[in-house]
């Protein structure tokens, strides 16, 4: 939301910030209606025994009933792989020098922010 600014006019941002804001809700209401319904059915894995009785947007599933809780995160894998591919190759349109000063390629970036998030494993091996 904070490039909307470079792109629409002073006049215009306000729908566009509204309108980005809108469609951003959209993928939450797809995810209570579509991960209920992918841990009904097997895809990847063998399913699991309910423990508790659950409840859904579509209902209730009881105790003892089969699931593929597992389809929940896979959904996610199958979603953002490619999202996350096209982001990386499509998303460098702001080259100015007061947004992004001397960023290098995308494989010096992605190394840089692997450092970082590598640092933050330090104190957990240490023991800290």
């Amino acid at each position: 939301m904070s490039n909307i600014s470079f792109f629409y006019p002073r006049h215009t941002q306000g729908l566009a910030l509204g309108l980005n804001a809108g469609l951003g809700n959209v993928g939450v209401t797809t995810t209570q209606i579509l991960i209920p319904l992918v841990m009904t059915f097997g895809v990847f894995e063998s399913p699991m025994v309910l423990e508790k009785t659950s409840g859904t947007l579509i209902g209730k599933i009881a105790a003892g009933t089969e699931t593929w809780i597992h389809n929940a995160g896979f959904v996610w894998l199958l979603l953002l792989v490619p999202l996350a591919f096209l982001g990386w190759r499509k998303m460098d349109t702001i080259r100015t020098e007061n947004v992004s000063p001397d960023i290098g390629s995308p494989l010096t970036s992605f190394g840089r922010i692997s450092g970082m998030v590598g640092m933050a494993f330090i104190p957990a091996a240490a023991g800290l």
